[in-house]
């Protein structure tokens, strides 16, 4: 049934929308899970579907259950639902789906929700306006809670809230403790390559923002040696860009890392400006 409800609801979307609700209101569980199932293999999402999945609260059902095995694929595309709607404006951040899965700390459902629109969107692709929609949904999930402790949720929620942030193109002075927060579980870096290219992508429109998040990040936990390229062109921007003070404290907190340590001509720059 869940397969077909999109050609159903396209045939005659009364009895459609009539017949859902009755298998809905059923209490038998494995009719519950076969409909999720049939879903997971709904590719395109209407306005129709999702207010009529939405009206029923089945969205929130899926994304809340208990056991990720039995509804891992129908979770995935129920977050996917949830993330167009989102973006399109047809699901409010406030007093809706998000504000349960954020406030009820659903973390696998919120790191699929977050995981598609930071990996299937492009910052070239974006409109202001879905752009302004994307950062207030990363900046709600940073201000909760979530993504704080040392659990592979947790972490798995932090990376894709990172990748996220990399499609603002520019981040606000007070956005900087959030980066932190989305970067940092547990004491330590979840995952120093998505940072590194997230930083990398915000450089040209934040870079003193990129430079001292970084610094505070060094503060934390160190990197290993295969980001010394992309952190070296960090530091490069910011002696291009007169921040020597900045650059400096950057390269004696990598110091110890090879080809890094050769930039200790940026105290001289520094004294000289």
């Amino acid at each position: 049934f869940g397969m077909y409800l999109p050609n159903l609801l396209y045939i005659d979307k009364t009895w459609a929308a009539d017949a859902t609700k009755k298998f809905l209101e059923s209490d038998d569980e494995k009719l519950f899970v076969c409909i999720a199932q049939g879903l997971s293999y709904v590719t395109q999402l209407s306005p129709a579907l999702y207010e009529l999945l939405s009206s029923e609260d089945f969205l929130f059902s899926v994304l809340s259950w208990h056991d990720n095995d039995v509804l891992s694929g129908a979770k995935g595309r129920m977050a996917e639902f949830v993330a167009i709607a989102y973006l399109w404006g047809d699901e409010p951040l406030d007093g809706g789906l998000l504000d349960r899965l954020i406030s009820g700390g659903f973390e696998d459902a919120l790191t699929n929700i977050v995981h598609f629109l930071a990996w299937r969107l492009s910052d070239e692709s974006l409109e202001p306006s879905k752009q302004s929609r994307l950062i207030k949904l990363w900046r709600k999930i940073c201000d909760s809670n979530l993504a704080s402790e040392s659990t592979d949720v947790s972490k798995d929620l932090s990376r894709a809230l990172t990748a996220l942030a990399a499609l603002f193109g520019e981040l606000q002075p007070e956005d900087k403790s959030r980066l932190i927060k989305s970067v940092v579980v547990g004491g330590a870096v979840s995952d120093w390559f998505t940072f590194s290219e997230t930083l990398s992508r915000l450089f040209k429109g934040a870079p003193l923002l990129v430079g001292e998040t970084l610094l505070e990040i060094l503060h934390k936990d160190c990197p290993g040696f295969d980001f010394q390229g992309r952190f070296l062109a960090i530091i490069k921007g910011l002696v291009e860009r007169r921040e020597y003070q900045l650059a400096a404290d950057l390269q004696e907190k990598l110091g110890a890392m090879p080809d890094i340590a050769e930039y200790s001509f940026l105290r001289d720059r520094e004294s000289k400006s």
